[in-house]
């Protein structure tokens, strides 16, 4: 039988208190939303608030490594192409 973890949203100041017990080392709320913007962090805006996307032990789904973006290979640009071009193959 396959059962899921259920997910619960957590205020981003409620999340921010939980993980990071030193409080001279916790982030600031905008990092955490940046955080969650890139894909580094499990969550969600809602309306106007943030959330951080945890299970049942109020540990995030994940918080892992930024996604790494695909190498620009065209720009449109005929004269930037040939440089891009000419960059990557070396």
């Amino acid at each position: 039988m396959n059962q899921t973890i259920p997910n619960q949203r957590v205020k981003i100041s409620v999340f921010i208190k939980q993980y990071y017990k030193d409080a001279h080392s916790r982030p600031c709320k905008r990092t955490i939303i940046r955080h969650i913007e890139i894909g580094l962090l499990s969550g969600e805006k809602i309306g106007g608030l943030w959330y951080v996307l945890c299970n049942d032990w109020g540990q995030p789904l994940y918080y892992g490594e930024p996604p790494t973006p695909e190498p620009i290979t065209q720009t449109g640009n005929s004269r930037a192409d040939a440089i891009l071009k000419d960059y990557l193959s070396k």
